[in-house]
This record gives C-alpha cells, sequence and structure tokens, in this order.
C-alpha cells in the first residue's frame, strides 16, 4: 500500500467513500497477506481499538471509576491474547478466512464481556447501588433496633427499595446481637 492510499482513507467523508476504500483494502490486504497474516493484524487492530477506547474512557472517569478499570482492561487484553496465542499454536497451519472471522469474533466477544462486567461493577457500586443497600439494611440490624433479621429485612426493604428476599440475603452470615 503506498503513502497516498494511507492520506486518501484519513479523508473517508461520505458512507460510499468508506465502502470504496474498505474494499480496495481488503483486495490489497488479500493479495499482500495469508489468512493467519490478516487474522493476526485483525487481533491487533481489536486490541489497539479496545485499548484506546478504555483509555478514553478511563480519562473521562474519576480516579476511583479509572482504578475500578483497570483489572477489566488488562483482564480484556489476556483474554485476546491468550485466544491468539491458542489459535496460532493450535493451527500451525495458515487459517482460512472463516477461522480468522471467528477469531475475531471471539475477541470482540471477550472484549464485550469484560465491559459489560465493568459497567455492571460500577452500577452496583454507585451511589444507591446495591452495595449501598446491603450496607444499609446491615447498619440497621446492627444498631440491635430488630430482634430478628426476618423483622428488619420486612420493615427495611421498603424505605431501601428492595424485596424481602433481597434485604433477607443481605443479612446472611451477619454476627447476632450480644
Amino acid at each position: 500500500m503506498n503513502q497516498s492510499e494511507i492520506n486518501y482513507a484519513l479523508s473517508i467523508n461520505s458512507e460510499a467513500e468508506y465502502h470504496d476504500a474498505t474494499s480496495r483494502l481488503a483486495e490489497e490486504l488479500l493479495k499482500e497477506n495469508t489468512p493467519e497474516q490478516l487474522a493476526k493484524i485483525a487481533a491487533q487492530h481489536i486490541i489497539y481499538v479496545d485499548f484506546l477506547k478504555a483509555s478514553a474512557d478511563a480519562a473521562e472517569a474519576s480516579s476511583t471509576a479509572e482504578d475500578q478499570l483497570i483489572p477489566y482492561k488488562t483482564r480484556t487484553l489476556k483474554i485476546m491474547s491468550e485466544a491468539l496465542a491458542l489459535s496460532i499454536a493450535e493451527g500451525r497451519n495458515k487459517l482460512t478466512p472463516r477461522q480468522a472471522a471467528q477469531f475475531t469474533k471471539m475477541a470482540i466477544r471477550a472484549s464485550k464481556s469484560a465491559e459489560g462486567q465493568k459497567n455492571a461493577d460500577l452500577r452496583h457500586s454507585g451511589p444507591g447501588g446495591s452495595r449501598e443497600k446491603r450496607d444499609s439494611i446491615r447498619a440497621a440490624w446492627a444498631s440491635g433496633k430488630y430482634s430478628s433479621r426476618d423483622i428488619c429485612a420486612e420493615q427495611e426493604c421498603a424505605a431501601l427499595g428492595i424485596s424481602f428476599s433481597t434485604a433477607r440475603k443481605a443479612l446472611r452470615n451477619t454476627p447476632d446481637h450480644s
């Protein structure tokens, strides 16, 4: 690929230009690379885009949220690199385009899964989240105001906006009153 094609790709202004440039780039890549090389290129670009997105998300988040993102980014990159290594190790022969597509789908699923886990963790940890509600009902129980966990759960669940079952589960393994 020459420098003028690279510059052209940076000046795409319409969907038609995008599809045209994509088709030409795909043809060029198929001429110059094996399916295994294409799978590796795709994996590297997915990892790079995921890293850029995670970095942008972390820059917008507070320092607390940024600290929570680090394990997820690390796990996503680890999953994707292990999948690539396994794919290459198992298929010492060249990958077919179908195998390359399957690998790409697997990498995307791993990335989306890690992103979903991060978002769920942020929701549960946030203000008014399930962890705050759990701590509130445990504090009510620890206050000694209630004679049993069932009574505590029954009276506190409506105020916290949770079901009796959830409130009762939050009180499991809490110490008895002395």
